[in-house]
C-alpha cells in the first residue's frame, strides 16, 4: 500500500517539477528576447514623411503595401510561431500523458 502512495505522490511531483521547468525555460527565452530585441523596437525608428502628387488612392494602397512588409508582417509571423509551439507543447503533452 506504501508503494502506491509514494508512486502517486511521485507522479504528482513529476508534473509539478515539469510545468515549472518549462514555464521557467519560457520565461528566460522571454527575457533574452526582450533583452536582445530592445535596440530593434519600433520606438527608435525614423519616420518618413511622404509628399506625393499621386491620387489619395495610390497613396493609401502604396501605404498598405510599404506597412503589409514591415510590422504587421511581423506581427503575423509572430503569431504564427506562437501558434505551432502551442500546438507542438500540446501533442508532446499528450504523448507523455499529461493532458486528458
Amino acid at each position: 500500500m506504501s508503494n502506491k502512495r509514494e508512486s502517486a505522490c511521485m507522479k504528482k511531483y513529476r508534473n509539478l517539477i515539469y510545468y515549472i521547468s518549462v514555464i521557467g525555460v519560457l520565461c528566460i527565452i522571454m527575457y533574452v528576447i526582450f533583452f536582445f530585441g530592445e535596440s530593434n523596437l519600433e520606438a527608435h525608428r525614423q519616420l518618413e514623411v511622404v509628399t506625393s502628387q499621386l491620387s489619395a488612392w495610390k497613396n493609401f494602397t502604396l501605404s498598405v503595401f510599404s506597412e503589409a512588409t514591415g510590422s504587421v508582417a511581423i506581427l503575423l509571423l509572430q503569431i504564427i510561431v506562437i501558434l505551432m509551439f502551442v500546438r507542438l507543447f500540446g501533442w508532446i503533452c499528450q504523448k507523455i500523458g499529461l493532458v486528458r
